[in-house]
């Protein structure tokens, strides 16, 4: 009888404690990606404040930038800049963490509510080669926007 408890408690232990040791810790790959979105060497220097989330279903880069999409005269190449960034960032996510998901660009113009969303499929940036094909993908990633 003591072979049985011993076992149905080890067996327990198992179901509780390994999904607990199995969920990935992102915080440091998110503080990072903060890193590399606000830095001006790295980026365009049109992000001024970001927010990461990192999950396997999903990356969320939540953007405060001083771009509008929705303004008349926006300059398209502040725009592009802005999508390449946050598609850069997301590729050194994915070289570190290739289990996450897809990424969504949650984009604010200041502090304002959310003026538009895109999303960027993993397999997009996977299958691209970045360095002759960035501007299709960001423009792949342009056509996905959504006012909100």
């Amino acid at each position: 009888m003591k072979f049985v408890e011993t076992m149905t408690l080890l067996m327990l232990a198992t179901f509780v404690v390994v999904p607990t040791m199995l969920a990935a810790d992102y915080s440091a790959a998110e503080s990072v990606a903060e890193k590399f979105l606000l830095d001006p060497q790295y980026g365009s220097g049109t992000i001024i404040g970001a927010d990461v989330s990192i999950s396997p279903d999903e990356v969320v880069f939540d953007c405060n930038t001083d771009v509008s999409v929705q303004e008349t005269g926006a300059p398209l190449e502040q725009v592009g800049a802005f999508i390449g960034t946050a598609i850069g960032v997301y590729y050194l996510v994915l070289q570190s963490n290739p289990e996450v998901g897809d990424l969504t660009i949650i984009m604010k113009n200041r502090n304002d509510p959310t003026t538009a969303v895109m999303t960027c499929a993993k397999s997009w940036v996977n299958n691209a080669d970045l360095s002759n094909e960035a501007n299709e993908l960001i423009s792949k990633v342009f056509l996905t926007i959504k006012e909100a």
